[in-house]
């Protein structure tokens, strides 16, 4: 589901965004399945952690690394000067992977 990025510096800057819309539209997805629909980011994030991660179908990880590829989109969007760090943004590929796969899984469980 999630090609592996080019470790230019091109695909370096571009690389969290991709993760975060990732970590969004699988959180997206997974509420759909309770009818819950939301346009604004932090409901959708607000909403994922509520009936989610409260309440114990999801690990709460996927929280945190929803959290983080948020919080790395914005900074690498909307700080231009703020210097990428590649190791980083590889874990949080690694830990991106996880939470698609987990919730793709968890929805295809549900079907």
């Amino acid at each position: 589901m999630i090609r592996s990025f080019c470790w230019t510096p091109a695909g370096i800057e571009q690389a969290a965004n991709r993760l975060y819309y990732a970590c969004f539209y699988a959180a997206v997805a997974v509420l759909l399945t309770k009818r819950l629909q939301y346009s604004k980011h932090s409901a959708v994030i607000a909403f994922f952690d509520r009936e989610f991660i409260g309440t114990g179908l999801l690990p709460r990880e996927y929280s945190r690394t929803l959290h983080r590829a948020f919080n790395e989109r914005q900074q690498d969007d909307y700080m231009p000067f703020v210097e990428v760090d590649a190791d980083e943004l590889r874990q949080l590929l690694a830990d991106v992977r996880t939470l698609v796969n987990g919730i793709a899984k968890h929805i295809a469980d549900k079907s």
